[in-house]
């Protein structure tokens, strides 16, 4: 199925709701976990640019707010892994989100 949300983003996801009709209202679920930024826009999965609002160092984890288009805002969960928030760190760097489609749950509205 494919969603379009706030500001015209666009998310794919796995439908085996036979129930779900063209333009019925539904709300796209996804783990904050299973959301990754990046600065390559061609990157796998990319969803759309996005800015990060605040970061958050939470010991294990760094969360970071980010905001979309059309004022849709998300929570990123990333891991601190040696190297793995250096891209994010990186002050002015335009960054994108993304997820795999299979990453997204449809709940109804």
């Amino acid at each position: 199925a494919t969603v379009t949300a706030a500001g015209g983003v666009t998310v794919r996801a796995p439908c085996d709701r036979t129930h779900l009709r063209l333009g019925q209202s539904v709300t796209a679920a996804v783990r904050p976990e299973k959301i990754t930024i990046t600065a390559d826009p061609l990157a796998p999965d990319v969803i759309g640019p996005a800015t990060i609002e605040e970061e958050i160092y939470i010991g294990t984890d760094t969360r970071y707010l980010v905001r979309m288009a059309g004022d849709l805002r998300l929570i990123v969960r990333i891991q601190n892994d040696a190297g793995a928030n250096t891209l994010v760190s990186s002050n002015n760097q335009p960054i994108y989100v993304s997820w795999p489609s299979r990453a997204v749950q449809l709940l109804l509205d």
